[in-house]
């Protein structure tokens, strides 16, 4: 199977999106592929559209330009608002049913503001670079070549393009929401700025003060492990405080800000390659837990689950505990300094 992934990288990268924040996540339930078939492979297509050729495009841009995470985290955001803002209308619709009470504490001027906080945060992460950092990682030969020429990258945008028409006309006609004209102009221009940002955006992390002491990959699995629960836990306790919508949302930027940091700062470094595998691990982690509660009446998800496993076991044994070399996924995982 490996070597088999090893011809068909693009293949490789439609398994991890969007298996990682669809279905692993139990956001779009495996067992529709048992109770529903067809509505199952029609929302995988969907999923594909939008994640896969995304991702690629995310990818393949970074990689043209020379640059690095920082440009891949910032696209990874340009990215969640073109689905969640223009497709999906979650950034805007109050009532939409996975803002919940978020859709009216911290509403303002038409923007869900602190739900927007989060999910953005979470694309970036979860549905854009964990990917592009396990494609490289696990496909190494792959890493610093285009996976596709121009007319792919026509392609890809085209189902990308294709994908969230259809999925704003679904959201306007078939939920009756609309966020009107002004507010589809500023996403698209929020997009656009964000765009020149990644282009702008230097090619790496600079740590002026490496830690000496790194943690280890249990460690560093842990520290994966807690992002998913901080965003949850940080909206869910959002509309049960008082305190002013504004207030919240700067404090919960300060915490995601100040844990990419510590990330950034523990991961920088030569011989860091099983800890940022294990890092990547530890983010995985929550969502097979919560895929697995959401979905236990038909425990398809295991065999999922059992996949994921054995695919970062083969990522630990091609990065063997002794190594001191940089690792050699696309782009550079964390910054050497």
């Amino acid at each position: 199977m490996v070597i088999w992934l090893r011809g068909h990288p693009i293949f490789c990268l439609f398994l991890l999106t969007p298996g990682i924040p669809e279905y692993l996540s139990g956001s779009s339930p495996l067992a529709g592929l048992v109770t529903a078939p067809g509505a199952f492979f029609l929302f995988l297509l969907l999923n594909a559209g939008l994640y896969t050729s995304g991702v690629l495009l995310v990818r393949e841009t970074a990689l043209r330009w020379g640059k690095g995470w920082p440009t891949v985290l910032i696209l990874g955001a340009a990215y969640g608002i073109l689905e969640e803002g223009i497709a999906l209308s979650t950034l805007f619709n109050p009532h939409a049913s996975v803002v919940g009470g978020l859709g009216f504490y911290g509403h303002w001027l038409g923007v869900n503001w602190v739900w927007s906080a989060g999910v953005l945060l979470v694309h970036a992460v979860f549905s854009v670079s964990l990917p592009i950092f396990l494609l490289g990682t696990a496909l190494p030969e792959t890493a610093h070549r285009p996976l596709v020429a121009r007319r792919g990258l026509f392609l890809a945008g085209s189902a990308l393009v294709l994908d969230v028409g259809l999925l704003l006309a679904i959201t306007r006609f078939g939920a009756g929401f609309w966020m009107g004209a002004p507010l589809f102009v500023l996403s698209l221009g929020a997009i656009g700025l964000l765009v020149l940002a990644a282009y702008l955006a230097p090619t790496s992390f600079r740590w002026p003060f490496p830690a000496r002491r790194p943690w280890g990959t249990k460690s560093m699995a842990f520290v994966g492990a807690l992002l998913f629960p901080i965003v949850l836990i940080g909206e869910a306790l959002s509309g049960s405080v008082d305190a002013p919508p504004a207030l919240l949302l700067l404090a919960l930027a300060g915490l995601y800000l100040a844990y990419l940091a510590i990330a950034v700062w523990q991961l920088s470094g030569l011989g860091r390659e099983r800890a940022r595998i294990a890092f990547a691990f530890g983010l995985i982690l929550p969502l097979l837990v919560f895929g697995a509660l959401s979905q236990l009446g038909v425990p398809v998800f295991l065999l999922a689950d059992l996949l994921f496993l054995l695919f970062f076991r083969h990522l630990l044994r091609l990065h063997p505990a002794r190594a001191v070399t940089e690792p050699l996924g696309w782009p550079t995982p964390l910054p050497t300094g």
